[in-house]
């Protein structure tokens, strides 16, 4: 049987998501189902047509089951999230790019106090102080610290051609030097397991796509289990095309489910999440 949810919990959180009540075994024929769907959905077959809300359309049309999701708000858009089966679990909570705005880690962290949280973003104005001393008082919010802030452009590799948020806005998009994600996670964040990934880094992102797959983060000892990403609006083909592939070997390798995809404003916000991991189906399913 399932249920519907579209109701207010607070702090500007709302569950989203239909929930199928399934065992194991009846979890694993859903699940190949969504990704036979997927696979052969018609939206995916070309790098246009994936990114002019392929993507999306596939996620609606085969997406049916799962946990709940829900919608945590910052300042300008809202991030999706499943939260543990145990609340006052511990968990690991990692921040690519924040963009002067940590209110949904903030409303994270009131949910599930024993998460650590780790930001990254190259820019220190302002975002040290909204990461480690985020108080927000008309939501009945005030922590002294969410978490760890690092002056860090993350990247897959040692360079990150991306764009810089100042107090004037984006400015021309450059490329800096940049600490490889795997390497962020070993030397600072040091969790072999990722619980909650917010990656918004500005273009940068079309260099990491690789790295986010699954099958990336076992090759390099790690295990991500929820990921949100913002892909840029796509400026050329080339873009597009890795936009595809990302996709395509998201579905292909079959560890997460695409579980939601919004490109209302142009640039696809996305959800996954790791189904397949021991560590996370533990944590965030609801037949463990």
């Amino acid at each position: 049987m399932h249920q519907y949810f579209a109701v207010a919990v607070g702090f500007g959180i709302f569950l989203m998501a239909t929930l199928y009540f399934v065992d194991d075994t009846r979890w694993e024929a859903v699940i190949e189902k969504y990704h036979v769907c997927m696979q052969r959905h018609p939206k995916l077959r070309t790098p246009d047509s994936t990114w002019a809300d392929g993507s999306g359309q596939a996620v609606r049309d085969c997406y049916k089951f799962g946990p709940n999701i829900i919608s945590v708000e910052n300042q300008d858009e809202a991030k999706r999230l499943i939260v543990m089966n145990n609340p006052r679990e511990n968990c690991t909570f990692v921040t690519l790019g924040i963009g002067k705005d940590a209110m949904a880690e903030a409303k994270v962290k009131a949910m599930m106090p024993n998460c650590k949280f780790y930001g990254a973003d190259p820019v220190l104005e302002e975002n040290k102080v909204v990461y480690e001393n985020v108080k927000i008082f008309g939501l009945l919010i005030i922590l002294e610290k969410v978490g760890e802030y690092h002056q860090l452009a993350i990247s897959g590799n040692n360079i990150a051609d991306s764009s810089i948020l100042t107090k004037s806005g984006y400015q021309t998009r450059k490329k800096m030097p940049a600490m490889p994600m795997y390497q962020f996670f070993a030397e600072i964040v040091k969790s072999k397991t990722i619980d909650y990934l917010f990656v918004d880094i500005e273009y940068a992102e079309y260099d990491l796509f690789d790295y986010l797959q699954a099958g990336k983060a076992l090759e390099n000892g790690y295990t991500i289990c929820q990921i949100n990403l913002e892909a840029h609006i796509a400026q050329n083909i080339e873009q597009k095309v890795k936009y595809m592939e990302f996709i395509r070997k998201l579905v292909n390798e079959g560890h997460y489910a695409l579980a939601y995809d919004d490109n209302t404003i142009g640039h696809h916000r996305i959800f996954f999440y790791n189904h397949r991991a021991p560590a996370c189906r533990r944590k965030f399913m609801p037949f463990s």
